[in-house]
């Protein structure tokens, strides 16, 4: 079979004009089909030819209705296609042998002279004929608009960069019509990847498609990235910053901006005037070395900062709400006086904060100037204070849970003093948490703001939507892997089913921290099954609660001395905290176990329990002392506890001295038991 072969070099795509596929509609009509089946409907010739009809889909063909008698015959189709004024007809028969299925088209040319377009295609089973009967239309709009199909695609040249990661940006798929302008597209995706230097295009044509080729030649490998001329700061912290590594390819424009990061980096250290280049040195073709010179140049302080326009307070008291520092004698501890411009605008805002809070509503802070002086550094802030305002009248309205008056004693902004935009904001957190108490988790307060310039006074008035009230849903708990949700919920103040309170809620989130378990506790809320429901989400993080510590020491009395302690203060996640401790010297030996069960049987009581045994030796007798403590508590309130405390301890003497041993000591080799209860809270 004689093949042919030619080469679409990539600047045909470019240079040369698109070319225009546009042309007239085709207009193709499809015979009944000849259907050759032992059993088949009277019309499934017809209903053959309507399915096609349908699936043949494309802008550029014109499917006409059949309107003739069937034509089993070229010479017959020619001159019914030329009767109904078709360009193409579509004739054929569907045939059963035995098992074998198989469809026959042909496309014959209406007035030509050309042998008609074959199209063979074997069907599974005539369930299988509406999917088979797609993939025919498919091919029938291929053949009609004389165009081939991509039968492979390649990808030629790629080493680092992997075949799928090119197709993925390409629109030229196998299968589908070959189509110089979607190549063009794909030509120009390819090369936005930037991991390409070049791109280039070959078609090979067969009769039964065209094989399509990408030859792509990639950008050199960086294998080593030098950094010359820092001083100041270290090769890590540049590198940090630089956004092209090692063994990545090499991007011009990542380049550029890792001179942008680098100069950026050496500005907020104060050295405005450093200089960043770079060198490209190939070490093979297709390795190279990339190489940043620093010139670091000299390093830049705030010498002054001046503001210009300010009487109520003096420059110094301005500086104070300042990020950005001017140097002084003690800035190589402190660090400040450098240039922190991206903290300028920051420094803008809380000067404005600064004065709103201090009555001045209509003040206005300017740009900074930044002015260079050689190492000095100069900033100018204009300010335009206005004039300064006082609070009015104070006013609550809306739904109030109780009388005016004593909501407004809650305020802390009072009716003559200073305007405060600040303290304002927190009068409001402190009504909506009286709210929030009462279970109307979702008020609404707007202040309302009338300036009185005449007066120089700003009337407060606070609307107040309460929202319905709201109770608590369903509380549950994420990230206790250990500790056991009973621990939890034992904890809170709140529980199911109660009116939602905030305070509530903020105690039991404090006694989460407080019980030492969690790294942090977090609480989230989300909207329950009803409207006036909501439900808790607490958030933990556990850390080790279990801790093991040993010891050594010398002393001229003891010598040697071992100590260990090994503590859990949450067993097996039950919240129950045990102890274990030992003191071993040549003199003394204490051993200690302690238990503590928080709430005994789920109850508010707290109960523990120790045992102890303790030996000494002295110069005239050794004395053994054994014991243990019982220990209860209850909670009086939030912050407060009343514990009660037996203790018993057996004591005895042994191996003393008769001739230096006091009789006191030699009566006690029998034993002697001591035991007490103290009350305390």
């Amino acid at each position: 079979m004689l093949m042919k072969k030619h080469l679409v070099i990539l600047i045909i795509f470019f240079l040369v004009s698109p070319i225009s596929w546009a042309a007239e509609l085709l207009k193709v009509g499809i015979s009944p089909l000849v259907v050759y089946i032992p059993k088949k409907s009277p019309r499934m010739g017809e209903d053959l030819s309507l399915m096609l009809s349908q699936k043949i889909k494309n802008p550029k063909i014109k499917i006409v209705p059949w309107k003739g008698e069937i034509v089993q015959k070229i010479e017959e189709a020619r001159k019914e296609g030329e009767k109904q004024g078709l360009d193409y007809v579509i004739m054929g028969s569907l045939t059963q042998i035995g098992e074998k299925i198989s469809l026959d088209l042909a496309i014959v040319e209406t007035g030509g002279i050309k042998p008609p377009v074959l199209i063979y295609k074997e069907i599974p089973s005539m369930e299988k004929l509406e999917v088979v009967s797609t993939e025919i239309a498919q091919e029938l709009v291929y053949k009609l608009l004389k165009k081939k199909r991509i039968t492979r695609l390649e990808i030629i040249g790629n080493k680092s960069v992997d075949k799928e990661a090119i197709l993925a940006v390409m629109q030229t798929k196998e299968g589908e019509i070959f189509d110089p302008k979607i190549i063009r597209r794909d030509i120009k995706s390819i090369f936005k990847m930037g991991f390409f230097k070049d791109i280039r295009v070959e078609v090979e044509d067969f009769p039964e498609g065209e094989i399509v080729k990408f030859i792509v030649s990639e950008k050199p490998v960086i294998k080593q990235i030098i950094i010359e001329g820092n001083k100041v700061i270290k090769d890590s912290d540049i590198r940090e910053v630089i956004a092209l590594k090692v063994n990545s390819i090499l991007k011009e424009h990542l380049i550029t901006k890792s001179v942008e990061q680098i100069k950026a980096l050496y500005q907020k250290e104060g050295y405005f005037d450093a200089q960043v280049e770079y060198k490209i040195i190939p070490i093979t073709s297709e390795k190279v070395k990339l190489t940043f010179i620093i010139k670091e140049g000299e390093k830049a302080y705030i010498k002054k900062i001046i503001f210009e326009g300010n009487k109520a307070f003096k420059d110094k008291t301005l500086k104070k709400q300042m990020k950005n520092k001017e140097r002084w004698f003690l800035s190589f501890i402190t660090g400040s006086g450098k240039l922190k411009t991206d903290e300028l605008e920051n420094d803008v805002n809380r000067i404005a904060n600064f004065y709103y809070n201090h009555g001045y509503i209509n003040v206005k802070i300017g740009e900074p100037q930044v002015e260079r002086r050689g190492t000095d550094i100069y900033i100018t802030i204009p300010v335009e204070e206005g004039e300064q305002y006082k609070v009015g009248k104070i006013a609550i309205k809306g739904d109030l849970l109780k009388p005016e008056t004593e909501l407004k004693k809650i305020l802390k902004l009072k009716s003559g003093a200073v305007y405060n935009r600040e303290q304002l904001q927190k009068d409001i957190t402190a009504l909506s948490d009286v709210y929030a108490s009462e279970g109307f988790a979702y008020v609404e307060i707007e202040p309302e703001i009338k300036v009185n310039s005449s007066t120089l006074s700003v009337d407060v008035v606070y609307h107040i939507k309460k929202g319905i009230k709201v109770y608590v849903g369903r509380i549950e708990f994420e990230g206790n892997t250990k500790t056991r949700d009973k621990v939890l919920r034992r904890e809170l103040w709140i529980g199911e089913g109660e009116t939602f309170n905030k305070i509530k809620i903020e105690k039991s989130i404090e006694a989460l921290h407080r019980l030492g378990y969690f790294e942090d506790v977090k609480l989230e809320t989300q909207r329950g099954e009803e409207p006036n429901e909501v439900n808790l989400k607490i958030k933990v993080k556990e850390q080790p609660t279990g801790s093991f510590s040993i010891g050594a020491g010398y002393s001229s009395i003891e010598n040697f001395i071992i100590m260990a302690d090994i503590t859990q203060r949450n067993l097996f996640g039950r919240g129950q905290q045990v102890t274990l401790r030992g003191y071993i010297g040549s003199v003394t030996q204490r051993y200690t176990f302690d238990f503590t069960e928080p709430y005994l049987f789920d109850s508010q009581l707290s109960t523990g329990f120790q045992a102890f045994k303790w030996d000494t030796e002295y110069i005239d007798f050794t004395k053994e002392s054994s014991g243990g403590e019982i220990r209860l508590s209850y909670p009086l309130g939030y912050y407060s506890r009343i514990y009660s405390t037996y203790h018993y301890e057996k004591a005895k003497t042994a191996d003393f001295n008769e001739e230096i041993a006091s009789k006191y000591i030699t009566e006690l080799a029998d034993g002697i038991a001591t035991s007490s209860i103290r009350l305390s809270w």
